[in-house]
């Protein structure tokens, strides 16, 4: 962690995620689920929306977490930003735009709306990579998924009993044309305008 970034103290429940600590995760949902489900109620969606969104935030803020982020803001406000981005884009992928202008409790703090942000970013990549990856031909969905675990070449070669030469070649042939299909996808322009706004 760079010494110019201050930690919030919330990021023990950051922490928790990575940890999988079924205490902090248990706090997480104790003290902010009520919200997020009153939201997601007041805008379209169930009670079953909500538990779903809600875990989905948690799964990717924890991926994120991974990469080496770290909570600068109110962890709630951060939390709810998130979840009001996601439920913003499954409600725009099922054609209902009407949605409340009320923030979430939390998010004017620090600065959540940038971490949210970013957050999201990642959430609507990985989306587009799960979403695009089932339209590769299964050879090279298994040769990228072993690559992806950080098992080296030789070993995924010997795994899927091909030649190395094979793999390595068809692992970045592979790769080129997730890339044009992730290219093709009609969130990626979005993602790549950096006015774009998750919150509207």
């Amino acid at each position: 962690m760079s010494q110019f970034v201050k930690q919030h103290p919330d990021a023990y429940l950051i922490q928790g995620l990575l940890d999988n600590d079924h205490r902090v995760i248990q706090t997480i949902y104790d003290r902010y689920a009520d919200e997020v489900v009153r939201y997601v109620y007041k805008n379209q969606g169930s009670q079953e929306d909500a538990e779903d969104l809600l875990q989905e935030a948690l799964i990717y803020m924890t991926r994120h977490a991974r990469s080496g982020f770290v909570l600068t803001c109110p962890f709630g406000g951060f939390l709810n930003l998130v979840c009001k981005g996601m439920w913003i884009n499954e409600l725009k992928k099922r054609n209902r735009m009407r949605v409340t202008n009320e923030a979430l409790g939390g998010s004017e703090f620090g600065d959540a709306r940038e971490q949210a942000a970013a957050t999201l970013r990642d959430i609507l990549f990985d989306q587009m990579i799960e979403r695009n990856f089932v339209h590769l031909p299964d050879g090279c969905q298994k040769i990228l998924k072993h690559a992806w675990t950080g098992v080296p070449l030789q070993k995924v070669a010997e795994m899927l009993g091909l030649q190395y030469g094979y793999v390595r070649k068809r692992k970045s042939e592979c790769s080129g044309e997730l890339v044009e299909l992730i290219q093709k996808d009609p969130e990626f322009d979005q993602l790549q305008n950096p006015d774009f706004d998750f919150w509207v």
